[in-house]
């Protein structure tokens, strides 16, 4: 790379991003938490305990039918045998011995038995298609291997691949060889200490006031909260319970629909985002109604102040308001606005107001470790209603002012420039920044929030990064890039990004394939790399730094809001694998010859 081009480019900081990591007492703390997870526990077994009872009652309805009926003829048909018996021997003129031994033999219940057990068996074989399908359900929920028994066996905590750390490494160890004679900062950041404010967000406790044109204020009650969460609840456990009900039979877990727009059907964080964002759309659907004119949309933390510290402490307490506000963004539109101070005249009217009054977390209690701690719990006596959460989120550290602050205000950690005024990351006009990212934000943290950083601020003219989980307040005919955070590797995305006509399902319509997309800001660039397998995690990320790519996106001419993709051709996998092994690619990549990289690309198919 010229000197000439990073001159052009200004850039004096370069900053890797990759996945999360947990400290081992946390993790600990929220396997014991999950297993015993109720909320999960009863939105998983409701349907499952419904089923399970029509499945028992059928089978005893069926089976006992038949054998109340058989037993209690026993004793008619018993006595009548006898009769008819006595009656034939008299008629006979058998003797008296014999028709006592007629009235007292036990060969009488046994005959009658013995019919009964003809009648039930022939019941069986009338209804064996019934009883079969019955006992296959039970069976399948009972003693399969696949019946999922714990909620950890459905819910999933997505830690960084050691393969993406990998990658993550070797591009800072190549970009610092290429650069070591230019003053360029380069970071590696993973999304845990000492860099991001990692905690588990369980639930929160929500109220709303409908602020309306002609000045008046209606509260929302907590009866129509309550419908709208039972509604938003039946419709989540619906399309949660056709997906598991999938993956018990050892099909697909992930599903997308396959209507305009694309929607996901199922998060494997059971709630996340995906369900805050279902309801406050259903909120929002619910309540527009009360107003002339579109409402705009606040949300603010009311949480007392007084004494929420003195058991989590100062950081753990500005940390919580941090990982709420962060939620509270990712499921909203976004152009929500968030309110610091409360305050009724700063809010423009008309204007539907969240209030967010409480929240439970896996937080650090002085003195105990770290524990499910609940912040307001008054909030239970107000018109609230709880909305489970159940995921981690990741919030970068401010060192500037000289100490520990999590801030969701800024795009990844930032230092202050007194301690190190050579190596800084802080961001202003005069210091621009290349953010490279590593790896899909289902585990990738910081790239999470990096997107919802860009996306509240709604950059003019270029395709907008959003959260597929909370695609359902986009309207169908909104261009938006979208990409997937609470499942398995995948996006949603127009193929061709000037027209928006054809969308492009990964890794459905591309298994083996990965995306690169690009972007800038006023003060920052960004590239995100994501594979949809481990494999082509890293072949995109050789693919990019080898290629004319990266230098297209160093120099700026590679334009705004580019995506590519990239794909191994059909039956060329293998061979790329073993190409890979051989040459041990990802420690050698930068010293390949070109003979080598033109071979690698004869694998690749590429979209532009």
């Amino acid at each position: 790379m010229e000197t000439k081009n990073i001159d052009n480019r200004n850039i004096n900081n370069i900053v890797i991003l990759t996945g999360f990591t947990m400290d081992k007492k946390y993790k600990e703390e929220l396997d014991k938490l999950l297993v015993k997870d109720k909320d999960i526990v009863d939105f998983y077994k409701k349907p499952i305990r419904v089923q399970n009872l029509l499945r028992i009652g059928l089978l005893l309805m069926l089976l006992g039918s038949s054998f109340y009926t058989t037993f209690t003829m026993i004793p008619e048909l018993s006595e009548k045998l006898k009769l008819w018996l006595t009656i034939i021997a008299t008629r006979f003129g058998l003797s008296t011995e014999l028709q006592h031994l007629i009235q007292h033999s036990t060969l009488i219940p046994a005959a009658v038995i013995f019919l009964g057990a003809i009648i039930i068996i022939g019941t069986i074989k009338k209804e064996e298609g019934t009883i079969k399908e019955v006992w296959g359900g039970l069976k399948k929920c009972f003693l399969s291997r696949k019946y999922l028994k714990s909620p950890l066996d459905y819910y999933t905590i997505f830690l960084t691949n050691i393969s993406d750390m990998q990658v993550a490494g070797k591009i800072a160890e190549y970009l610092s060889n290429e650069l070591k004679n230019e003053n360029i900062d380069i970071r590696l950041f993973y999304a845990d200490m000492p860099y991001y404010w990692l905690r588990f967000i369980d639930s929160i406790y929500v109220s709303a006031d409908c602020f309306l044109e002609d000045g008046r204020k209606e509260t929302v009650s907590k009866s129509e909260l309550e419908k709208i969460w039972k509604e938003v609840y039946d419709e989540h456990l619906e399309d949660f319970y056709t997906i598991i009900g999938k993956y018990v039979k050892g099909e697909e877990f992930a599903e997308i629909d396959k209507g305009s727009p694309p929607r996901i059907k199922a998060s494997r964080f059971v709630f996340g985002i995906f369900f805050l964002s279902r309801f406050f759309k259903k909120m929002y659907d619910k309540l527009k109604g009360r107003f002339e004119n579109k409402p705009n949309i606040y949300f603010a933390i009311d949480l007392p102040e007084d004494g929420q510290s003195e058991d989590i402490g100062e950081e753990e307490w500005s940390g919580a308001k941090e990982i709420i506000k962060e939620i509270m963004f990712l499921s909203l539109r976004s152009d929500a606005k968030y309110i610091s101070n409360i305050n009724d005249n700063d809010i423009k009217r008309p204007a539907l107001v969240i209030y967010v009054k409480g929240a439970k977390m896996l937080v650090r209690i002085k003195n105990r470790g770290f524990d499910l701690h609940e912040l307001g719990e008054e909030a239970r006596r107000e018109a609230v209603v709880k909305l489970p959460v159940k995921r981690l989120i990741a919030i970068p550290l401010d060192l500037r002012e000289g100490t520990l602050k999590p801030n969701s205000d800024i795009p990844f950690p930032m230092f202050s420039e007194e301690e190190d005024k050579k190596n800084s990351t802080c961001m202003d006009k005069k210091n621009s920044t290349l953010v490279i990212s590593l790896g899909g934000p289902e585990h990738n943290l910081a790239l999470l929030h990096l997107i919802n950083y860009l996306r509240q601020r709604n950059i003019p003219n270029i395709p907008i990064i959003q959260v597929a989980e909370s695609n359902q307040w986009w309207d169908e005919h909104e261009y938006k890039i979208q990409v997937g955070t609470e499942n398995y590797v995948y996006g949603i995305w127009p193929r061709d990004l000037h027209n928006g006509r054809t969308t492009l399902r990964a890794p459905y319509d591309e298994p083996n394939g990965a995306y690169i997309f690009y972007d800038e800001s006023d003060d920052m660039g960004f590239i995100i790399t994501v594979g949809f397998n481990a494999l082509m995690t890293k072949v995109a990320t050789v693919y990019m730094l080898t290629s004319n790519l990266f230098e297209e996106f160093w120099q700026g001419k590679a334009g705004r809001g580019i995506l590519h993709f990239v794909f191994v051709k059909e039956g060329k996998r293998g061979r790329l694998q073993q190409f890979f092994d051989k040459k041990d690619i990802m420690n050698t990549f930068y010293r390949l010859k070109k003979n080598d990289l033109r071979r690698m690309e004869r694998m690749l198919g590429k979209i532009p």
